[in-house]
């Protein structure tokens, strides 16, 4: 997987607090494992078409879901590694705000 840097205004007495990192499902693209942001099984697909929608376990309480144009050759247990643009991408604290970017 690979490591980047975004910078976030947050508040000193917020060090340490569990975050969340943000990305709507059309934002997730998939890549090949070396530029993964991470990784994980597809667990669903739904094939709409236009559309293909996967669920991937990514090891969270959650799978995490991607929105990808066009009909892919992607199955049910294949491996896949997801990145975004950073750009797109949003940090929370422990309530659900959203931290500004500096």
């Amino acid at each position: 997987s690979q490591s980047f840097e975004i910078q976030f205004e947050t508040v000193s007495d917020q060090a340490g607090a569990e975050i969340s990192l943000g990305l709507r499902p059309e934002h997730i693209i998939i890549c090949d494992q070396k530029d993964a942001l991470i990784s994980g099984k597809v667990e669903i697909v739904e094939a709409l078409g236009e559309f293909t929608i996967i669920y991937v376990d990514c090891g969270f309480q959650v799978p995490l879901i991607a929105k990808l144009l066009g009909d892919l050759n992607i199955s049910k247990g294949n491996c896949v590694g997801l990145n975004a643009d950073q750009q797109h991408m949003h940090l929370f604290d422990p309530n659900g705000k959203v931290y500004k970017r500096k």
